[in-house]
């Protein structure tokens, strides 16, 4: 009897690790866009108008439904760029002393987007 009930683990052992494989091979990966682009401030004095053409520094957030799902930083100068699964998010960028306006995108399969946040500069005086 040993030797039948080793034949019917090895059995089993096989069956199990046959279902995991299929299981595995079931998954599709997830459909992944892009989402890149600048910050841009606006506002402050008329000698900063240049300052103000180049991308800035500061932080990107991602939300879906309210939710935040992926947030980085932009260099001045630099831009950011994200990898998202398709959906719909808004994406608004935060500049110390600016108000940034939110952005909502869309992303399919594959898909490219530019966008660039825009922010203005607080009333300092408000």
């Amino acid at each position: 009897m040993q030797v039948g009930s080793k034949v019917r683990r090895a059995g089993l052992g096989i069956s199990i690790l046959t279902a995991l494989a299929l299981a595995a091979g079931c998954t599709s990966p997830v459909a992944v866009g892009h989402v890149s682009g600048g910050i841009r401030l606006i506002g402050g004095p008329v000698t900063l108008q240049t300052y103000f053409t180049d991308h800035q520094a500061g932080s990107v957030v991602v939300r879906q439904d309210g939710q935040e799902v992926q947030r980085t930083s932009a260099l001045k100068g630099h831009t950011f760029d994200l990898a998202l699964p398709m959906g719909t998010y808004q994406v608004s960028a935060a500049v110390a002393n600016y108000t940034c306006t939110p952005l909502n995108v869309t992303v399919t399969s594959a898909s490219s987007k530019s966008i660039q946040a825009v922010c203005y500069l607080d009333d300092p005086i408000g």
